[in-house]
């Protein structure tokens, strides 16, 4: 198992898109329960333990962004001999 290593530029990772989306989704639940509660959606509230598990995806999601991933090498480009 290889060893997990910060990204160089993890100083920049909140300039994302992914990481503002991911944030987002981390908020989401609160958002959905803040419009329903000023009765501007009709329905009920995200069940807690969806909500709980989206917090931890996002969450999840935000902390792989600092992670450094192997990249896949390079496909040749060479014909088959």
């Amino acid at each position: 198992m290889s060893e997990a290593v910060i990204v160089t530029d993890w100083r920049k990772v909140w300039r994302y898109y992914s990481t503002w989306v991911l944030a987002l989704l981390a908020l989401m639940p609160d958002l959905y329960a803040t419009l329903v509660a000023s009765g501007l959606l009709a329905g009920d509230g995200i069940p807690s333990v969806a909500s709980w598990i989206i917090r931890c995806l996002a969450v999840a999601g935000i902390a792989l962004r600092f992670v450094s991933q192997a990249r896949p090498a390079k496909l040749s480009t060479r014909e088959p001999s």
